[in-house]
């Protein structure tokens, strides 16, 4: 028996609203074969399915997000709220001043200094009371003991753990230690088994109820450093390839910022295909205008994409980031005193793309005191030796072609003085294997050396005349004046 048409519509738009209400299991037949969802004929009447229209959650309102977001943004406008400052004023200008709440990439290859850049950033913001939590994966506790202490006294710190040290710089160290003892820096190490991601986020927990906001949202900047995000491992029971574990992390690292009112800091490596990043910087046009000096000013990246994918897992790393900025060495600067580096932030939420030179003496980074010339300079220097290259290659270019040119003028006037009288096809097959252009180069090469006379028909006979061969065709012929 088939339904009558009232009951066949309402059955059609029940399965409608029920598509629109997004129920999981699809609705079956009834008895009497009447598929709701598709309104299929069958017999006898149905009911639609019944749905718990019930809240299961409350919906956030955009609007109730308007007066603290404005109320912040007075907070930071009248100093109440600031960054953690950097230790170089140049790098702070590419985030507003500092490093505000959010996480902060910097990708850079083996031997860069990157632990040593994440050290400096650490001691300055605990020097200025921003309590830290460094997770340094790769260190131990003498090693970053000495290495603070070296930042501090001004002592190389591989002397320190080295033995290399003499009686100077180790009475210097000892005199450090009293400026770092109080200082609210809490270090955490990897172990055999790897650093679990979620033991970063118990840190962060840990660091926030050790020091809480007492004065609104950014009355107490807190500071996570890690070095480095590759080395992050699974959490217990879990099993992730290494793509997925620095997604994890990363956005772990993320949620940390938003949710517990962090700046993190995340020291990330650079894929081994990509450790030529002179090359990469030439493609994403570091470009400059100079002051009266001679000195890099408004600085600026006019394709900061072409470094954005430079990390491992570059990916996950852009997509979480508030800042993300590369750092590499600019090796025609490298001198006794160390090497000039190039720290290029290439992306920013809410802060333009810029480059900055610092100095690195293979122990602590500073601000150069020529602000970037001698890398501006060594650019301009690579930049001239590859025009001359480009130039030597073409001019080399164009020898070759013209070398082949008299080689073919010869063998067609060696042709012609072994053939008198012999025709022009003739000697253009034999002589450039019957190519046109080359036959037609060599013989303006020749010039007036290489005469016609009418022949039988519309042929035409050849000759040469020794005395007027050219040089260079002469010379490659063997024939001397």
């Amino acid at each position: 028996m088939s339904l009558p048409g009232d009951d066949l519509l309402e059955a059609y738009e029940a399965g409608v609203r029920a598509r629109r209400l997004r129920v999981v299991d699809p609705p079956m037949p009834d008895d009497d074969g009447f598929d709701l969802v598709h309104g299929v004929d069958g017999s006898g009447p149905s009911s639609a399915p019944t749905i718990d229209l019930a809240p299961v959650m409350a919906l956030p309102a955009f609007g109730a997000m308007l007066r603290p977001a404005l109320e912040r943004a007075k907070r930071r406008a009248a100093g109440v709220e600031k960054p953690i400052l950097l230790p170089w004023r140049s790098i702070g200008e590419h985030f507003a001043g500092g490093f505000w709440t959010g996480v902060h990439f910097i990708n850079a290859g083996t031997g860069t200094g990157k632990t040593q850049f994440s050290l400096q950033v650490t001691l300055n913001a605990a020097a200025a009371g921003v309590p830290v939590g460094y997770i340094g994966l790769e260190l131990g506790d003498d090693e970053i003991a000495m290495r603070g202490l070296g930042l501090t006294a001004l002592v190389p710190w591989s002397h320190l753990f080295t033995g290399k040290a003499g009686p100077t710089y180790l009475e210097r160290a000892e005199g450090a230690i009293p400026k770092l003892e109080g200082l609210p820096i809490h270090p955490f190490f990897g172990d055999p088994l790897g650093f679990p991601v979620g033991r970063v986020l118990d840190i962060a927990k840990a660091m926030r109820a050790t020091y809480p906001e007492t004065d609104g949202p950014g009355s107490r900047p807190l500071l996570l450093v890690l070095d480095f995000l590759q080395l992050v491992g699974d959490s217990p029971g879990e099993r992730r390839d290494l793509r997925e574990r620095v997604a994890h992390a990363a956005y772990q690292c993320r949620a940390i910022a938003r949710d517990l009112g962090f700046a993190v800091l995340v020291i990330s490596s650079i894929a081994r295909d990509k450790y030529d990043l002179s090359a990469l910087a030439q493609r994403a046009g570091l470009a400059y205008d100079e002051d009266p000096d001679g000195y890099p000013i408004k600085r600026r990246i006019r394709a900061p994409d072409v470094l954005i994918g430079v990390g491992k897992e570059s990916g996950e790393i852009e997509f979480s980031a508030d800042s993300l900025s590369v750092l590499w060495r600019v090796a025609e600067t490298r001198n006794e005193n160390g090497v000039d580096v190039v720290f290029a932030t290439v992306k920013g939420r809410a802060t333009s793309t810029t480059w900055s030179a610092l100095h690195f003496s293979g122990f602590r980074f500073d601000e150069p005191a020529d602000r970037g010339a001698a890398v501006v300079q060594a650019w301009r220097d690579a930049g001239e030796a590859r025009a001359q290259e480009r130039e030597q290659k073409r001019e080399a270019k164009g020898q070759a072609k013209a070398d082949k040119v008299t080689t073919d003028a010869a063998a067609v006037a060696r042709y012609v003085l072994e053939h008198p009288d012999c025709g022009v096809v003739d000697a253009r097959v034999n002589a450039v294997g019957n190519d046109s252009a080359r036959w037609s180069a060599a013989k303006a090469r020749l010039g007036a050396a290489l005469a016609e006379s009418p022949g039988k028909g519309r042929s035409k006979l050849l000759a040469v005349d020794l005395a007027r061969l050219p040089s260079g065709v002469a010379s490659a012929m063997g024939v001397t004046s």
